[in-house]
């Protein structure tokens, strides 16, 4: 894309629920902090945060982009093993409720 007012790049965000599209100009040089940098300022301000994240740039980048999304939110991700009642107990729990409430009605 032809260089306008120093950018070159355009950072695509679609709403696939409203279908909303946000244009966000930046410029080649941006990093996965600087994009949710821009993320943040000109997405999440608006419509909070994404209930999933397509991106054509690779796993990787989306993976390096959600941390530091996260990390500029102060979001800590903690990661479980299936299964694992000592970090997700109470998930556990809530589970087999559930699935009792749900057997009995």
């Amino acid at each position: 894309m032809p260089e306008s007012l120093g950018y070159n790049y355009i950072l695509v965000v679609v709403n696939w629920f409203s279908k909303e599209v946000m244009l966000v100009p930046c410029t080649k040089e941006e990093t996965t902090l600087s994009t949710a940098e821009l993320f943040i300022d000109h997405v999440w301000c608006q419509h909070g945060p994404p209930s999933s994240v397509v991106s054509d740039h690779g796993s990787v980048f989306a993976s390096n982009f959600l941390g530091e999304l996260y990390r500029l939110l102060g979001v800590k991700h903690k990661m479980s093993t299936v299964f694992h009642p000592q970090t997700d107990g109470q998930m556990e729990w809530l589970n087999v409720k559930l699935i009792s409430i749900y057997k009995h009605t």
